[in-house]
């Protein structure tokens, strides 16, 4: 199975042309205000005209409470012509009609009318003198008038008939007010007093609401001007921002691109002919030489070996970099791995007296399944650095499989050392490309300082993680975590015979790590285990019990 790593480019947004957008915002905007305007101006009107029918409905019921039946019935006769004008209570209602005009100036008229049945006769008009701003109302005094439906509904109902908005047909546009004179002890409407607020009164409001109308949409006009404005330098200065960071991504991929190609190809050509000298030392080195060319054979064998490693680094960074990296998942055997990266060092740690040892803490029933390739490179980059920065003590490798689920298995490799540490300020920069602990570090033990930074970035790229802890003075150690997915293959190893229950194995060393590791690997056969660090030890013990099925004895 091949895993490519996943590009990381971004999708390029589509957006509309900036002057569009702007003309587009602009008139949201505008919509916009002018709606919330017009529901503002609409509420104020409606406010004050309410407040200006309340005013009529108050001083005009106040006129009615007064009006008595003989007032109505003598106005009444009066506009009939069968009495005189000039009577008592001609005068009284004379007198409360100007009170009535007095309490509202701005009324176009006030009318009494006599009710019977379903028609009323108006028997006493009055109007204020008019002017400019109030016109006359037609004079309608004598005129017998039906009795609307609505305003019949409202009388029975014991409220104030409103009749808003008359036609212009009917000689004045404006609202009447309607109040009933009811009989003495009973409900039948013998008159009613009425008032008529015509264009005069409510000119005032339609004009201001006009004018507000006006003002706001000029206001929403500039609003939206200044917003289309600055929409349009906004998405201009966006549209100029993007293309150049447009821009500058594809020239830095492009330098990216020709740096990898560079370094594959520089590279490639550089080890071609470095293989043919090491091939060449190496020949040569299998032939009798004196101890003078032997010595200068083997140092040109090291020196081309060391330069092959480092044109490896730089090639495994160059295509980690251009994301040219794919990854070869199979099952694996993570104990054999491990046990074929020590065995490389096993020379070397012991040419510098160290401690070489690898342990297995946990197992799981089954092998995971990844690219076996690139965690022996990340583990050869950890042993290696472990190996070149102790000087004395120990190496040790620490494996353990755990089974997470039926399905994954959790994979931790951690390898320690006794060496030289790293301080807490630089162990975050370790990772960094050419970068190492301190600039004396490079001098002393050599380097590119892309080890650790490719093995990050190959940890990454199997979804896993890499981290160190450190104390100057006292080693390090680096872990390694990856939850990898479960094989159907058995991690139990092939042994060809098991020892019976019970056997007994004498482990011998003065190297502590090893001496564990060896300890661990007779218990999980089943045998019974007794440790020497010394030699004089193990001949006591077999001078005392001579009967071992194993014994393992390696001493420095």
């Amino acid at each position: 199975m091949i895993v490519s790593r996943p590009s990381t480019a971004s999708p390029r947004r589509t957006t509309l042309a900036p002057l569009p957008s702007a003309i587009i915002a602009g008139l949201v905007t505008a919509a916009t205000l002018t709606t919330l305007g017009a529901v503002s101006v609409f509420s104020m009107q409606r406010i004050m005209e309410r407040a200006a029918v309340r005013e009529m409905v108050s001083a005009t019921t106040a006129v009615a409470f007064q009006l008595s039946p003989e007032v109505v019935d003598a106005a009444a006769a009066a506009a009939r012509g069968r009495a005189p004008s000039d009577t008592a209570p001609a005068h009284q209602l004379g007198r409360l009609l100007a009170t009535l005009v007095a309490a509202l100036p701005g009324v176009s008229s006030y009318e009494v009318a006599a009710v019977h049945g379903d028609s009323m006769t108006v028997v006493a008009s009055q109007a204020p003198a008019g002017g400019p701003d109030l016109p006359r109302a037609p004079e309608r005094l004598g005129q017998t008038l039906p009795v609307a439906s609505d305003v019949r509904s409202a009388w029975d109902a014991d409220s104030v008939a409103i009749v808003s908005r008359l036609a212009r047909s009917a000689g004045v546009d404006g609202i009447r007010v309607w109040v009933p004179v009811r009989q003495p002890g009973g409900r039948r409407v013998i008159a009613a007093v009425g008032a008529l607020a015509a264009e005069s009164r409510y000119g005032r409001i339609d004009q201001d609401m006009r004018r507000t109308i006006f003002a706001g949409l000029a206001i929403s006009v500039a609003l939206s001007l200044i917003a289309a404005l600055g929409r349009f330098r906004a998405e201009r200065s966006r549209a100029a921002s993007d293309a150049q960071l447009v821009a500058a991504k594809e020239a830095a991929e492009a330098t990216a691109r020709s740096r990898g190609e560079f370094l594959a190809n520089m590279s490639h050509e550089i080890r071609t002919p470095l293989h043919g000298v090491l091939g060449m030392t190496e020949a040569l080195l299998a032939m009798p030489h004196t101890e003078a060319d032997r010595r200068s054979l083997a140092v040109i064998n090291r020196s081309a070996s060391s330069l092959l490693g480092i044109l490896n680094d730089i090639l495994d960074y160059s295509k980690l970099e251009a994301g040219r990296v794919d990854l070869v998942n199979a099952p694996f055997d993570p104990r054999a791995l491990v046990d074929d990266v020590t065995d490389l060092f096993a020379v070397r740690a012991e040419e510098k007296s160290l401690d070489l040892a690898a342990r297995e803490t946990a197992r799981a029933d089954h092998w995971p399944v990844g690219d076996a390739a690139r965690i022996r490179q990340v583990l050869l980059n950890l042993v290696g650095n472990a190996v070149k920065f102790t000087e004395r003590g120990s190496v040790q490798v620490e494996l353990s499989t755990v089974a997470i689920g039926r399905k994954t298995i959790a994979l931790r490799i951690a390898v320690r050392d006794t060496g030289i540490g790293i301080a807490p300020e630089v162990q975050e920069r370790v990772f960094e490309q050419f970068s190492q602990a301190e600039g004396s570090t490079s001098r002393r033990f050599g380097g590119t300082g892309l080890g650790l930074t490719i093995s990050r970035q190959l940890v990454l790229l199997m979804g896993g993680k890499i981290s160190v802890a450190s104390v100057p003075g006292e080693g390090s150690e680096f872990v390694v975590d990856l939850q990898l997915p479960a094989s159907t293959m058995s991690s139990e190893p092939t042994v060809l015979r098991r020892f019976p229950m019970g056997e007994r194995a004498l482990v011998c060393t003065d190297l502590a790590g090893t001496r564990a590791a060896l300890t661990e690997l007779c218990v999980r056969e089943r045998l019974a285990v007794t440790t020497c660090a010394t030699t004089d030890e193990a001949r006591d013990v077999l001078a005392r019990s001579p009967e071992f099925a194993v014994t393992f004895c390696e001493m420095q």
